[in-house]
């Protein structure tokens, strides 16, 4: 995320009936023996979100360019916004302690129902007021540790002391994805796509 960031939400009545999310570039080759091969040549998604389809009446529509005008003057500004498909993490764990180790990032796994296939995102938009953190299964006081500003450092806690060898460190709360828009016109016509440019 470039450091050109502003921690102005984009508008929740508007993001709530966006439509949208991840999009890989995969690379189809056809090789002279005729088979596929499929080259990933991105190892995260980008994510892409259509926000015209949240916008119900014309003071959503006055919400949106009070924000590109006020706030992301066009792609200038990254911004969070919430994406109501997948804005929550639930007991996810980031690392286990060393008795040494007191810095850990936020992230967010995904894993196939088999469980053989995962994919970690990097959060760095935690949502800090719904933030609980958990060592070996306890839930922490907020006074032992302290959580990054929000932004291109974001997401990371840090404890006061280091956590117990073996402890499994976890984390619970909502986020938000780092997002810009994909073109500096604004026509305002009811057909904009918000671009993200989140890393992981």
């Amino acid at each position: 995320m470039p450091s050109a960031f502003r921690d102005e939400p984009f508008p929740s009545s508007i993001a709530n009936g966006a439509t949208g999310g991840p999009e890989w570039l995969t690379e189809i080759v056809t090789t002279g023996s005729g088979d596929i091969k499929a080259n990933a040549r991105w190892a995260n998604p980008l994510r892409k979100y259509n926000v015209a389809t949240g916008i119900k009446d014309q003071a959503g529509l006055a919400d949106l360019i009070d924000f590109v005008l006020a706030v992301s003057m066009g792609r200038a500004y990254v911004f969070p916004f919430q994406d109501y498909s997948d804005y929550i993490a639930t007991n996810q764990r980031v690392g286990t302690g060393d008795g040494t180790t007191t810095a850990f990032q936020l992230t967010k796994t995904y894993t196939s129902k088999s469980g053989a296939f995962s994919y970690t995102r990097t959060i760095k938009l935690p949502q800090t007021a719904t933030v609980q953190v958990f060592v070996a299964g306890v839930l922490q006081n907020a006074s032992t540790y302290t959580l990054s500003p929000r932004g291109a450092l974001g997401g990371l806690v840090t404890f006061n002391a280091a956590p117990a060898a073996s402890a499994a460190i976890a984390w619970s709360g909502q986020f938000d994805t780092p997002c810009r828009f994909d073109a500096d016109y604004s026509g305002f016509a009811l057909n904009g796509i918000l671009g993200s440019l989140e890393g992981g």
